[in-house]
């Protein structure tokens, strides 16, 4: 009669959540500058267009950051934010 170890069912779900997990880290990065950058151009226009009561003004990114959460470990978990720089001329 073989014995299973107590703790190898969790082993096993510890090993496949990181083997899903680890993947999408570097995507998932370029991803979310890429989703939410037309939401945030949209408004940086809507907000120029008003202060500069310029109906036809255009936006431009100027640049995009991804930014890590300040707290990061096994049980705790940040926010991870992403930053535009629009101009509005």
């Amino acid at each position: 009669m073989t014995r299973i170890p107590r703790y190898a069912g969790r082993r096993t779900a510890l090993a496949l959540f990181a083997l899903v997990a680890a993947p999408t880290g570097c995507v998932s990065q370029k991803q979310m500058l890429a989703q939410k950058q037309d939401g945030a151009v949209q408004t940086a226009l809507q907000r120029g267009r008003f202060d500069l009561n310029c109906p036809s003004a255009t936006a431009t990114v100027l640049s995009s950051d991804f930014i890590q959460p300040a707290v990061q470990g096994p049980w705790v978990g940040g926010l991870e934010r992403v930053e535009y720089t629009v101009g509005v001329a």
